[in-house]
């Protein structure tokens, strides 16, 4: 049994109907290399003997009268794998946009609280005799930002799961939990001047973030940024998605951020910009002003093992026609705020914690429960979240990855995401909007290749130029 961090029960609080808190990923497999063409039985068998590895996904919430503290986990003594794990095929000929709306469909689905809290679809018939693994798991079910993912049970490793000694518990006393609560809620006081500072220094952060009543340019950390225009994406979400993907070369865009002399995510960020610029011209719904980014970054942590995470807000100068200087302005606003990342860290909510541990749940739910959250507009109009993985070639279940795509939640007021996920040599890039908000989301996916291309040119012609200039 393990009692939610306040960043759990956060996510879990503010959640509604529109606004969920799970993480989808979606690998697209070439089952040829798997043993028997990677069956559903075989699937099965195989997730039951690395189910030691994610305890997450045998513990469900056990919540306490009242609400009056944070919940629970708990090992779930009816934990049953056929509820979790299910078959469903694309109607034939599977093109791609069946697959996006198929996998669309199941993300807008909220999870069952009552079990533990994630799903797993094999997913049959795409084209070219390909298959899909789709793997839903809350945020909270794995440490908030941090954690175990799911991934850690669907990809192939070469030493072999730890031996199964996993026993189910009967739900704890509640009385004893409710004496916990009121001791602990007590707190520490040198917690509770240390959480201070550091709302303190972070005051500034969160209202770039969330807004306020200011317009204009808003100065943060060295860096000066346009009020956010108000885009269709950005509103209150219904309750359904849309989901799109591209995917680029590693490798090439490797070589082209080194001729560029900026960095990786510099180079995918402006990619994102530039995509995003060319879409919005095409439907003559270019704004004036720039459209401004959330971007999660890890900020390196001295004496920890762990990086705590950090979000900053960053200009994408959608309004440059010239792509050198729309590179320029993306990297000159990531390197400033890269340097203060003081938007918003997550070790002010750990702070938090030892100061009160039901505090961050109880202000999660009031801002959840009375609308608070409507009431601020995001200053950021969507969310850019580039996720380094291994350089090496994955498998699953004994079939190749081709591709693994990452559907990260979206929000009131920005209901539009893209995250990027690399791999061997993949760097696949997933967009997640609201249905009723960005009808052609295909056709902004469409525009980062294109985008790329162009950042491609830009610099082959910057490595000549150097190369030109060293042999003169």
């Amino acid at each position: 049994m393990r009692q939610l961090t306040p960043l759990e029960a956060g996510l879990l609080e503010v959640e509604s109907p529109t606004n969920l808190g799970h993480l989808t990923t979606v690998l697209v497999l070439d089952p040829s290399t798997s043993p028997d063409g990677l069956s559903f039985d075989h699937l099965k068998a195989e997730l039951t003997r690395r189910l030691p590895l994610v305890p997450a996904l045998r513990r469900r919430l056990h919540e306490l009268p009242w609400s009056i503290d944070r919940p629970y986990w708990i090992e779930d003594a009816n934990f049953d794998l056929d509820f979790h794990v299910r078959y469903i095929a694309v109607p034939p000929p599977g093109d791609e946009a069946d697959v996006r709306d198929l996998v669309a469909r199941i993300h807008e689905r909220p999870l069952d609280r009552s079990r533990p809290m994630w799903e797993l679809y094999l997913i049959h018939g795409l084209a070219g005799d390909r298959m899909a693994i789709l793997a839903k798991i809350h945020h909270a079910a794995v440490g908030g930002l941090y954690g175990e993912p799911i991934l850690t049970a669907l990809i192939d490793r070469e030493e072999s799961p730890p031996a199964d000694t996993w026993r189910p518990e009967l739900p704890p006393d509640d009385r004893a939990l409710l004496m916990k609560a009121a001791v602990d809620n007590l707190g520490s006081p040198r917690a509770w001047i240390r959480a201070g500072k550091d709302l303190a220094r972070m005051l500034p952060g969160v209202g770039m973030v969330l807004g306020s009543r200011t317009s204009g340019r808003t100065r943060l950390s060295g860096a000066t940024y346009h009020e956010p225009p108000r885009m269709r994406f950005n509103r209150a979400l219904s309750s359904h998605r849309r989901w799109a993907t591209a995917s680029l070369s590693v490798k090439k865009v490797q070589r082209t951020h080194k001729d560029l002399d900026v960095t990786f995510n510099d180079a995918v960020v402006s990619v994102c910009a530039g995509a995003l610029r060319s879409w919005l011209l095409s439907r003559d719904e270019l704004p004036a002003t720039p459209l401004v980014a959330l971007v999660p970054i890890t900020v390196a942590a001295p004496g920890t093992t762990r990086d705590p995470l950090a979000a900053i807000v960053v200009g994408l100068a959608t309004d440059q026609d010239d792509p050198v200087l729309r590179l320029c302005d993306i990297h000159d606003s990531m390197s400033l705020a890269v340097a203060d990342h003081g938007a918003l860290n997550i070790e002010v909510i750990r702070d938090l914690e030892e100061a009160s541990p039901s505090l961050g749940a109880m202000v999660a739910a009031l801002v959840a429960r009375t609308g608070l959250a409507e009431r601020f507009q995001p200053r950021f109009n969507l969310v850019i979240a580039n996720i380094p993985g291994p350089e090496r070639n994955l498998t699953s279940f004994g079939a190749r990855v081709e591709h693994e795509y990452t559907l990260s939640p979206i929000i009131d007021g920005a209901g539009l995401s893209i995250s990027v996920h690399s791999h061997g040599n993949s760097l696949d890039f997933s967009l997640v909007s609201d249905r009723d908000a960005v009808p052609d989301l295909a056709g902004l996916a469409e525009r980062i290749p294109e985008a790329f291309e162009e950042l491609r040119r830009l610099g082959k012609a910057t490595a000549a130029n150097k190369s030109a200039r060293a042999a003169s």
